[in-house]
């Protein structure tokens, strides 16, 4: 039976509960995101406004770039798991008497929310059960957290225009005004590659780092079963830090190194909270899985200028396009020096393809790192 009981969800709200209840919103060219753990019956829904936040002073949920990361960490915290939940997506009509054009590749306002909504669901690993959106039509959404079900009502009239431009002046309140972006994207991140030889190498570099270090996420080309094995033997062995192997939504943190589990794509992407780990099945990239090329690619698109990349040991080039990927996004970039390396292939394709800002031996790869910290002249 359907609860008696509603919340009404208003634009740029987030709602989050575990009592039976039903969430009601209207939707314009607004999005609304129905997110529901089948097992727990934990559910929240969205209300977002706007694509996207560009401006760091002025975060809020109406938008759909922030509202949908903040809605998961919400259900989340709630008590929600990963593999449990589930999205239905609403909205994005375009019916406006007077078109609101916003300014992203020209799209109008409804169709643009919806892209950035699916491309956060996507970052997520959220499956998308059921969707009605787009077209010329308001609707009316009444969501039961208890089963999971939505009602959808077709709206014909409806004042588009108060729904958008009523939101649209930079001192208009939303529900949520103290929300900041996260501070992941000022803070330090490090990225470590590396294939044959790279145990022992892995292993010099981390135990002379201190606990202060930002976070370390780390590929080593090894089958599943051993990374699990490397990881807790690294943990023991780096009194100074906490080495585990990476479970998808791990945060990213000073003194945390998380290590890619075999057969395993490791990646990193950032919500409200920061910076977290994302745990991918995908396709082998040049018959690896993980691929250094893989995580340094996802380092270079989401912190840029504030990472540091480090290319050790190994046979092939796996690692050195994704290097190269870091650098031009900003980021400083060291390779292990032939001397001290067991294998010199995947550092020298780094380096042959411009990659490597510095060539460090490998005993000196913790010094290179401070320094870099610290904006220190190597």
């Amino acid at each position: 039976m359907i609860s008696s009981n509603s919340y009404h969800l208003f634009p740029g709200e987030v709602y989050v509960t575990s009592q039976p209840k039903m969430i009601t919103t209207i939707l314009g060219s607004c999005v609304g995101v129905c997110m529901w753990d089948f097992k727990k019956q934990i559910a929240g829904m969205n209300h977002v406004i706007l694509p996207v936040c560009d401006n760091e002073s002025h975060v809020s949920t109406r938008y759909a770039n922030v509202g949908t990361y903040v809605l998961y960490d919400l259900i989340r915290e709630a008590g929600a798991k990963q593999p449990n939940i589930y999205a239905k997506v609403f909205g994005g009509a375009s019916q406006l008497s007077q078109p609101i054009i916003y300014k992203v590749n020209n799209s109008n306002v409804g169709s643009q929310n919806y892209k950035i909504t699916l491309s956060v669901l996507k970052r997520l690993n959220i499956p998308i059960l059921a969707q009605d959106v787009l077209g010329h039509s308001g609707r009316k959404i009444l969501f039961d957290v208890t089963t999971g079900k939505v009602q959808l009502t077709y709206l014909k009239q409806f004042n588009f225009e108060r729904e958008v431009l009523t939101i649209e002046k930079p001192n208009d309140p939303s529900p949520i005004t103290s929300l900041t972006l996260p501070k992941a994207k000022k803070e330090k991140v490090i990225a470590i590659g590396a294939s044959t030889g790279g145990t022992e190498a892995i292993r010099m570099v981390l135990q002379d780092l201190p606990n202060s270090v930002p976070g370390i996420l780390v590929v080593q080309h090894m089958p599943t079963g051993f990374t699990k094995i490397f990881a807790d033997h690294l943990n023991e062995l780096c009194a100074n830090l906490e080495v585990k192997e990476a479970v998808d939504g791990d945060l990213i943190k000073s003194g945390r190194v998380l290590i890619a589990p075999g057969d395993k794509h490791l990646e990193l992407t950032r919500n409200i909270n920061g910076y977290i780990a994302q745990i991918k099945n995908g396709p082998r990239v040049g018959r690896h899985r993980p691929s250094v090329d893989v995580l340094f690619n996802s380092v270079a698109e989401h912190a840029g200028e504030n990472a540091i990349g480090v290319i050790l040991t190994g046979m092939g080039t796996d690692g050195a396009k994704g290097l190269l990927e870091m650098r031009q996004k900003g980021a400083k970039t060291i390779a292990q020096h032939e001397d001290s390396c067991v294998v010199f292939g995947m550092p020298r394709e780094a380096i042959t393809i411009g990659a490597a800002e510095k060539i460090v031996p490998l005993n000196k790869i913790p010094d290179a790192i401070f320094a870099l910290l610290h904006k220190e002249t190597l």
